[in-house]
């Protein structure tokens, strides 16, 4: 019994003395992972013309590489515009689902007239935040359903140069 324990522990012991288990590693261990990432996100912005920050911007926000390329090429807008009008959406969807819990606890009768005046403060603290202009917060809302036309102009006021029409998001 004993020489059958004796066996295997002897083996296990001759393996890793070969394998040099006792000695340091004669270099620094560096991962190559993280430089190939780097040099093939460099490469990939490169490529689509945009700088290494906005192209990790915009893949966090899901853009695959096509729908970059076609929206700052096809659509000739910028990767930072394009970039500004994600974190405006994203806001306007924490916002719309706020004002929407808060307005749904109050009677009936105060419901619309609460919930534009929390939508105006709402979408002025996120045109503070993001330094949008009023006219951009409109182009950048003609494109979603978060409020319908009639509430876009009463919560942004009417428009000045006639961009009610677009729906470029």
């Amino acid at each position: 019994m004993r020489t059958r324990m004796v066996a295997p522990g002897v083996l296990w012991l001759a393996n890793v003395v070969a394998l040099g288990a006792g000695e340091p590693p004669r270099t620094p261990a560096t991962d190559p992972k993280p430089q190939a990432a780097a040099a093939m996100l460099e490469a990939d912005a490169k490529k689509l013309g945009l700088g290494v920050a906005e192209l990790k911007r915009l893949r966090e926000f899901g853009f695959t590489d096509a729908e970059i390329l076609d929206q700052t090429s096809g659509k000739k807008r910028t990767a930072r515009q394009v970039i500004t009008e994600r974190e405006v959406i994203n806001d306007l969807v924490k916002v719309v689902a706020d004002v929407n819990a808060r307005v749904s606890q109050l009677p009936t009768k105060q419901q619309p007239a609460e919930r534009e005046a929390l939508l105006k403060d709402a979408l002025a603290k996120v045109r503070r935040d993001h330094r949008t202009s009023r006219e951009e917060m409109r182009r950048i809302l003609a494109g979603t359903n978060f409020l319908t036309s009639a509430e876009l102009d009463r919560v942004l006021g009417t428009s000045f140069f006639g961009v009610d029409g677009l729906k470029s998001v």
